[in-house]
């Protein structure tokens, strides 16, 4: 018997979709809520005159899912990680694990592993580090690695640079 996961599987290689547009797929199906994709569903089958799709009509179970936030933050976390540079997965994890030394250097982190990749390693992260300091941590990489060259710590405020020029 096959698994719903692997019925999906087929459907989107049926469908003919690439493994990019899958990815993209994903990425704009964990951005909704599964009620509203589950109504949105509905609305489809009833569309379509599929028998037995109800009456157009999702009525959420009793107990929603238990979504946890953190996923949210660590799905953030890992496309600002994966996302903001050209750099390797070892480059990218190094990084990180740089950036989390400098800002909180009284913590212990695990090291990284990149055979495990970054999604793991934001996992046990996630652990560790609240949301917020998660999401500092991955968009503090996502700048430095997009926006700095090597030898630049920091954006120069519009201030300093103009009062340098004068001077």
């Amino acid at each position: 018997m096959k698994s719903d996961l692997q019925s999906f599987y087929l459907l989107m290689a049926g469908a003919g979709l690439t493994p990019d547009r899958v990815e993209e797929l994903i990425w704009e199906i964990s951005k909704k809520s599964p009620q509203k994709i589950a109504i949105e569903y509905e609305k489809q089958l009833k569309q379509w005159g599929v028998p037995g799709s109800g009456s157009g009509t999702y009525y959420r179970k009793k107990q929603a899912p238990t979504h946890d936030m953190k996923m949210d933050a660590q799905s953030k976390a890992i496309n600002l990680i994966m996302s903001g540079s050209d750099l390797t997965v070892k480059e990218s994890l190094e990084m990180v694990n740089q950036i989390l030394m400098e800002t909180f250097p009284d913590r212990n982190f695990s090291a990284p592993n990149p055979k495990a990749g970054i999604a793991s390693w934001v996992r046990s992260l996630s652990r560790k580090l609240t949301e917020s300091e998660l999401l500092h941590v991955a968009t503090k990489f996502r700048n430095q690695s997009a926006h700095f060259n090597s030898d630049q710590q920091d954006w120069v405020l519009k201030e300093k640079n103009a009062s340098s020029q004068t001077d």
